[in-house]
Protein backbone atom coordinates (compact mmCIF):
# COMPACT_ATOMS: atom_id res chain seq x y z
CA UNK A 1 0.00 0.00 0.00
CA UNK A 2 1.52 3.47 -1.10
CA UNK A 3 2.49 5.51 1.98
CA UNK A 4 2.04 9.10 2.18
CA UNK A 5 5.53 9.85 0.71
CA UNK A 6 5.40 8.06 -2.07
CA UNK A 7 4.35 9.35 -5.29
CA UNK A 8 2.59 6.83 -7.11
CA UNK A 9 1.41 9.01 -10.03
CA UNK A 10 3.44 10.73 -12.16
CA UNK A 11 1.08 11.46 -15.11
CA UNK A 12 0.70 15.50 -15.29
CA UNK A 13 -3.14 16.12 -14.83
CA UNK A 14 -4.83 19.05 -16.88
CA UNK A 15 -4.04 21.32 -13.74
CA UNK A 16 -0.46 20.41 -14.24
CA UNK A 17 -0.24 21.50 -17.74
CA UNK A 18 -1.89 24.48 -17.54
CA UNK A 19 0.31 25.40 -14.48
CA UNK A 20 3.60 25.09 -16.18
CA UNK A 21 2.24 28.00 -18.55
CA UNK A 22 2.31 30.39 -15.73
CA UNK A 23 6.01 28.68 -14.36
CA UNK A 24 4.75 26.19 -12.39
CA UNK A 25 5.27 23.02 -11.36
CA UNK A 26 3.29 19.95 -9.94
CA UNK A 27 3.03 16.39 -8.88
CA UNK A 28 0.05 14.35 -7.69
CA UNK A 29 0.62 12.30 -4.74
CA UNK A 30 -2.30 9.35 -3.28
CA UNK A 31 -1.97 10.11 0.45
CA UNK A 32 -3.19 6.76 2.19
CA UNK A 33 -4.16 7.49 6.14
CA UNK A 34 -3.00 4.20 8.51
CA UNK A 35 -3.66 5.16 11.94
CA UNK A 36 -0.35 3.99 12.69
CA UNK A 37 0.94 6.27 10.44
CA UNK A 38 3.84 8.72 12.30
CA UNK A 39 3.08 11.80 10.40
CA UNK A 40 2.37 15.34 11.39
CA UNK A 41 -0.65 16.00 10.39
CA UNK A 42 -1.27 19.72 8.77
CA UNK A 43 -3.57 21.44 6.61
CA UNK A 44 -2.76 23.66 3.91
CA UNK A 45 -4.95 26.14 5.23
CA UNK A 46 -3.72 28.95 7.02
CA UNK A 47 -5.53 28.20 10.36
CA UNK A 48 -4.60 24.52 10.48
CA UNK A 49 -0.91 25.91 9.65
CA UNK A 50 -1.23 28.35 12.52
CA UNK A 51 -2.04 25.61 15.09
CA UNK A 52 0.72 23.45 14.02
CA UNK A 53 3.42 26.24 14.86
CA UNK A 54 1.51 27.04 18.36
CA UNK A 55 1.82 23.14 19.09
CA UNK A 56 5.18 23.08 18.25
CA UNK A 57 5.64 25.86 20.13
CA UNK A 58 4.72 24.57 23.34
CA UNK A 59 6.32 21.28 22.12
CA UNK A 60 9.69 23.31 22.58
CA UNK A 61 7.98 25.35 26.05
CA UNK A 62 7.39 21.14 27.34
CA UNK A 63 10.89 20.39 26.34
CA UNK A 64 12.76 21.39 29.58
CA UNK A 65 16.60 20.16 28.40
CA UNK A 66 15.82 21.22 25.33
CA UNK A 67 16.98 17.48 24.01
CA UNK A 68 14.46 17.27 20.91
CA UNK A 69 11.57 15.25 22.87
CA UNK A 70 10.17 15.11 25.94
CA UNK A 71 10.83 12.84 28.93
CA UNK A 72 7.87 11.20 31.15
CA UNK A 73 9.57 13.55 34.29
CA UNK A 74 9.22 16.94 31.55
CA UNK A 75 5.49 15.79 31.18
CA UNK A 76 4.64 15.46 34.71
CA UNK A 77 5.97 19.16 35.85
CA UNK A 78 3.80 20.15 32.86
CA UNK A 79 1.15 18.05 34.16
CA UNK A 80 1.36 18.71 37.45
CA UNK A 81 1.18 23.17 36.86
CA UNK A 82 -2.13 22.19 35.01
CA UNK A 83 -3.68 19.60 36.71
CA UNK A 84 -2.32 20.81 40.04
CA UNK A 85 -1.45 16.44 40.27
CA UNK A 86 -0.35 14.19 38.37
CA UNK A 87 -0.82 10.09 39.88
CA UNK A 88 1.80 8.15 38.31
CA UNK A 89 -1.40 5.77 36.62
CA UNK A 90 -2.48 8.93 34.62
CA UNK A 91 1.09 9.45 33.94
CA UNK A 92 1.13 6.61 32.43
CA UNK A 93 -2.10 6.72 30.46
CA UNK A 94 -0.76 10.11 28.49
CA UNK A 95 2.79 8.57 28.05
CA UNK A 96 0.66 5.67 26.50
CA UNK A 97 -1.26 7.92 24.70
CA UNK A 98 1.57 9.83 23.14
CA UNK A 99 4.91 7.96 22.73
CA UNK A 100 3.79 5.70 19.79
CA UNK A 101 7.11 3.87 19.29
CA UNK A 102 7.55 3.18 23.29
CA UNK A 103 10.99 4.60 23.55
CA UNK A 104 9.82 6.29 26.63
CA UNK A 105 9.81 9.59 25.37
CA UNK A 106 7.55 12.01 22.98
CA UNK A 107 9.37 13.38 20.13
CA UNK A 108 8.05 16.33 18.06
CA UNK A 109 5.97 14.27 15.46
CA UNK A 110 4.31 12.16 18.16
CA UNK A 111 3.64 15.10 19.89
CA UNK A 112 2.24 17.25 16.88
CA UNK A 113 -0.21 14.06 15.60
CA UNK A 114 -1.17 13.73 19.84
CA UNK A 115 -2.34 17.49 19.95
CA UNK A 116 -4.11 17.69 16.43
CA UNK A 117 -6.03 15.24 17.15
CA UNK A 118 -9.84 16.22 18.14
CA UNK A 119 -9.94 16.29 22.08
CA UNK A 120 -12.57 13.37 22.36
CA UNK A 121 -9.93 11.00 21.18
CA UNK A 122 -6.74 12.88 22.70
CA UNK A 123 -6.41 13.29 26.72
CA UNK A 124 -3.59 15.24 25.87
CA UNK A 125 -4.94 17.58 23.99
CA UNK A 126 -8.56 17.74 26.55
CA UNK A 127 -5.98 18.96 28.72
CA UNK A 128 -4.44 21.51 27.33
CA UNK A 129 -7.60 23.06 25.46
CA UNK A 130 -10.30 22.53 28.24
CA UNK A 131 -8.75 21.40 31.69
CA UNK A 132 -9.52 25.11 32.58
CA UNK A 133 -13.25 25.02 31.77
CA UNK A 134 -13.86 21.44 33.23
CA UNK A 135 -12.20 22.75 36.79
CA UNK A 136 -15.03 24.50 38.19
CA UNK A 137 -17.41 21.29 37.77
CA UNK A 138 -14.85 19.21 39.30
CA UNK A 139 -14.13 21.79 42.50
CA UNK A 140 -17.80 21.50 43.13
CA UNK A 141 -17.86 17.25 43.39
CA UNK A 142 -14.48 17.74 45.04
CA UNK A 143 -16.38 18.85 48.28
CA UNK A 144 -13.60 18.45 50.71
CA UNK A 145 -11.01 20.10 48.30
CA UNK A 146 -8.60 17.03 48.49
CA UNK A 147 -7.85 17.23 45.03
CA UNK A 148 -9.88 13.82 44.23
CA UNK A 149 -13.47 13.53 44.43
CA UNK A 150 -14.52 10.31 46.87
CA UNK A 151 -17.20 7.74 46.15
CA UNK A 152 -19.72 9.40 49.03
CA UNK A 153 -18.85 13.16 47.17
CA UNK A 154 -19.12 11.38 43.62
CA UNK A 155 -22.84 9.63 44.88
CA UNK A 156 -24.15 13.27 46.49
CA UNK A 157 -23.30 15.16 43.68
CA UNK A 158 -24.91 12.68 40.96
CA UNK A 159 -28.03 12.23 43.24
CA UNK A 160 -29.30 16.06 43.86
CA UNK A 161 -28.50 16.99 39.60
CA UNK A 162 -30.68 13.79 39.08
CA UNK A 163 -33.39 15.30 41.76
CA UNK A 164 -32.85 18.47 40.09
CA UNK A 165 -33.74 17.38 36.36
CA UNK A 166 -36.41 15.00 38.01
CA UNK A 167 -38.23 18.11 39.80
CA UNK A 168 -37.87 20.20 36.48
CA UNK A 169 -38.91 17.75 34.20
CA UNK A 170 -38.71 18.64 30.21
CA UNK A 171 -39.18 16.85 27.09
CA UNK A 172 -36.11 15.29 26.03
CA UNK A 173 -34.19 17.03 22.84
CA UNK A 174 -33.42 14.26 20.18
CA UNK A 175 -29.78 12.98 20.58
CA UNK A 176 -29.25 14.48 23.66
CA UNK A 177 -26.05 14.17 25.61
CA UNK A 178 -25.29 12.57 28.99
CA UNK A 179 -22.30 13.78 29.95
CA UNK A 180 -22.53 13.67 33.43
CA UNK A 181 -23.97 9.70 33.14
CA UNK A 182 -27.30 11.16 34.96
CA UNK A 183 -29.25 8.72 33.21
CA UNK A 184 -26.77 5.59 34.74
CA UNK A 185 -26.57 5.28 38.26
CA UNK A 186 -24.66 6.53 41.20
CA UNK A 187 -22.53 3.51 41.01
CA UNK A 188 -22.42 3.20 37.37
CA UNK A 189 -21.75 6.78 36.49
CA UNK A 190 -18.58 6.26 38.91
CA UNK A 191 -17.13 3.06 37.69
CA UNK A 192 -17.21 4.96 34.48
CA UNK A 193 -15.23 7.94 35.79
CA UNK A 194 -12.73 6.15 37.93
CA UNK A 195 -10.89 4.43 35.27
CA UNK A 196 -7.98 3.27 37.94
CA UNK A 197 -10.65 1.47 39.97
CA UNK A 198 -8.84 3.61 42.77
CA UNK A 199 -12.11 4.65 44.95
CA UNK A 200 -11.63 7.78 43.85
CA UNK A 201 -11.79 10.40 40.83
CA UNK A 202 -8.00 12.52 40.06
CA UNK A 203 -8.86 15.79 37.69
CA UNK A 204 -7.39 13.75 34.85
CA UNK A 205 -9.59 10.86 35.36
CA UNK A 206 -12.50 13.57 35.28
CA UNK A 207 -11.35 15.09 31.99
CA UNK A 208 -11.18 11.81 30.86
CA UNK A 209 -14.80 11.03 31.60
CA UNK A 210 -15.73 13.77 30.30
CA UNK A 211 -13.69 14.13 27.00
CA UNK A 212 -15.41 11.50 24.97
CA UNK A 213 -18.17 14.18 24.95
CA UNK A 214 -16.72 17.02 23.62
CA UNK A 215 -17.33 17.76 20.15
CA UNK A 216 -15.14 18.84 17.63
CA UNK A 217 -14.75 22.75 16.88
CA UNK A 218 -17.10 23.51 20.40
CA UNK A 219 -15.98 26.97 21.87
CA UNK A 220 -13.57 26.90 24.48
CA UNK A 221 -15.44 29.76 25.99
CA UNK A 222 -18.52 29.21 25.32
CA UNK A 223 -17.45 25.17 27.39
CA UNK A 224 -15.92 27.30 30.09
CA UNK A 225 -18.99 29.67 30.27
CA UNK A 226 -21.38 26.51 30.91
CA UNK A 227 -19.20 24.75 33.19
CA UNK A 228 -18.99 27.73 35.42
CA UNK A 229 -22.61 28.23 35.62
CA UNK A 230 -23.37 24.47 36.52
CA UNK A 231 -20.35 24.98 38.91
CA UNK A 232 -22.33 27.95 40.66
CA UNK A 233 -25.87 26.45 40.56
CA UNK A 234 -24.83 23.37 41.87
CA UNK A 235 -22.71 25.16 44.27
CA UNK A 236 -25.65 27.06 45.56
CA UNK A 237 -27.52 24.12 46.05
CA UNK A 238 -24.92 22.98 48.37
CA UNK A 239 -25.33 25.92 50.68
CA UNK A 240 -28.69 26.17 50.67
CA UNK A 241 -28.70 22.78 52.23
CA UNK A 242 -26.39 23.42 54.79
CA UNK A 243 -28.34 26.74 55.61
CA UNK A 244 -31.76 24.02 55.87
CA UNK A 245 -29.54 21.78 58.11
CA UNK A 246 -28.72 24.53 60.63
CA UNK A 247 -32.04 25.90 60.67
CA UNK A 248 -31.24 29.00 58.55
CA UNK A 249 -33.82 28.10 55.91
CA UNK A 250 -37.35 26.95 57.41
CA UNK A 251 -40.06 25.20 55.28
CA UNK A 252 -41.11 28.66 54.89
CA UNK A 253 -38.27 29.41 52.66
CA UNK A 254 -38.79 26.57 50.31
CA UNK A 255 -39.12 28.47 47.15
CA UNK A 256 -35.68 29.46 47.75
CA UNK A 257 -34.66 25.95 47.30
CA UNK A 258 -37.15 24.98 44.42
CA UNK A 259 -35.84 27.86 42.35
CA UNK A 260 -31.94 26.54 43.13
CA UNK A 261 -33.16 23.45 42.20
CA UNK A 262 -34.72 25.06 38.84
CA UNK A 263 -31.96 27.15 37.95
CA UNK A 264 -29.69 23.80 38.35
CA UNK A 265 -31.83 21.66 36.03
CA UNK A 266 -31.54 24.44 33.14
CA UNK A 267 -27.60 24.39 33.95
CA UNK A 268 -27.52 20.72 33.60
CA UNK A 269 -29.11 20.77 30.28
CA UNK A 270 -27.41 23.68 28.98
CA UNK A 271 -24.20 21.96 29.52
CA UNK A 272 -25.46 18.70 27.79
CA UNK A 273 -26.45 20.65 25.03
CA UNK A 274 -23.04 22.25 24.90
CA UNK A 275 -21.40 19.27 24.86
CA UNK A 276 -23.78 17.47 22.19
CA UNK A 277 -22.04 16.04 19.20
CA UNK A 278 -23.28 17.17 16.59
CA UNK A 279 -24.28 14.35 13.94
CA UNK A 280 -21.99 14.21 10.98
CA UNK A 281 -23.42 15.65 7.46
CA UNK A 282 -23.34 14.86 3.75
CA UNK A 283 -19.96 12.97 3.43
CA UNK A 284 -18.45 13.08 6.39
CA UNK A 285 -14.83 13.58 5.21
CA UNK A 286 -12.13 14.53 7.64
CA UNK A 287 -10.77 17.94 7.43
CA UNK A 288 -8.22 18.33 6.89
CA UNK A 289 -7.49 14.33 6.02
CA UNK A 290 -6.24 12.64 9.47
CA UNK A 291 -2.79 12.39 9.10
CA UNK A 292 -1.72 14.49 6.70
CA UNK A 293 1.32 16.42 6.64
CA UNK A 294 1.84 19.09 4.07
CA UNK A 295 5.46 19.33 5.07
CA UNK A 296 6.04 15.65 4.08
CA UNK A 297 3.89 16.36 0.90
CA UNK A 298 6.07 19.08 0.09
CA UNK A 299 9.53 17.39 0.72
CA UNK A 300 8.06 14.05 -1.77
CA UNK A 301 7.49 16.89 -4.14
CA UNK A 302 10.75 18.31 -4.27
CA UNK A 303 12.04 15.42 -4.48
CA UNK A 304 10.49 14.16 -7.32
CA UNK A 305 10.44 17.57 -9.19
CA UNK A 306 13.69 19.73 -7.91
CA UNK A 307 13.58 23.30 -7.90
CA UNK A 308 16.57 26.02 -8.18
CA UNK A 309 16.05 27.81 -5.65
CA UNK A 310 18.90 30.32 -6.92
CA UNK A 311 16.64 31.26 -9.85
CA UNK A 312 12.94 31.43 -7.94
CA UNK A 313 11.77 34.55 -6.87
CA UNK A 314 8.92 33.27 -5.04
CA UNK A 315 7.78 29.67 -4.42
CA UNK A 316 3.95 29.09 -3.13
CA UNK A 317 2.60 25.59 -2.46
CA UNK A 318 -1.72 24.73 -2.53
CA UNK A 319 -3.32 21.32 -1.46
CA UNK A 320 -6.18 19.76 -2.94
CA UNK A 321 -7.60 16.71 -1.12
CA UNK A 322 -10.22 15.01 -2.91
CA UNK A 323 -11.14 11.18 -0.67
CA UNK A 324 -12.02 8.57 -3.09
CA UNK A 325 -15.19 6.17 -2.83
CA UNK A 326 -17.76 4.90 -0.82
CA UNK A 327 -15.97 1.65 -0.16
CA UNK A 328 -13.13 3.81 1.90
CA UNK A 329 -16.09 5.46 3.85
CA UNK A 330 -13.94 4.23 7.37
CA UNK A 331 -12.64 7.34 8.43
CA UNK A 332 -9.75 5.64 10.14
CA UNK A 333 -8.98 4.30 6.70
CA UNK A 334 -10.26 6.26 3.98
CA UNK A 335 -7.61 6.75 0.96
CA UNK A 336 -7.07 10.33 -0.19
CA UNK A 337 -6.00 12.26 -3.48
CA UNK A 338 -3.72 14.85 -2.63
CA UNK A 339 -2.98 16.82 -5.69
CA UNK A 340 0.18 19.47 -5.08
CA UNK A 341 0.37 22.62 -6.73
CA UNK A 342 3.74 24.29 -6.66
CA UNK A 343 4.02 27.80 -8.27
CA UNK A 344 7.21 29.17 -8.96
CA UNK A 345 8.23 32.75 -9.70
CA UNK A 346 10.99 33.21 -11.63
Amino acid sequence: MPSLSSPIDRRPSVASMCAEESMTRIGTIVLVKSPSEKSIPSSPTSDSDAEVKAVKKVFRDWDKDGNGSISKEELKEVMREILGDMSDADLERLMDEADKDRNGTIDLEEFVEWMMKPASKSQGKAIISYADAFKPIFDVFDRDQTGKITKAEFTECHCILQGALRLNPKAPSEGGDDPLDLKKSEEDAFAEADKTHTGYITFSEFIQWMQEHIPEGVSTEDLRMCCSKLATALGSVFKAVRLAETGQIGEEDSEVLEKLLESLASSTRSFGDTMKRAPEKGHGWTDPPTGMSVDRLKIAHAKYVPLHLGRVKEVKFEVLCIPLGDEFADRESRIWLCEGLRKGVY
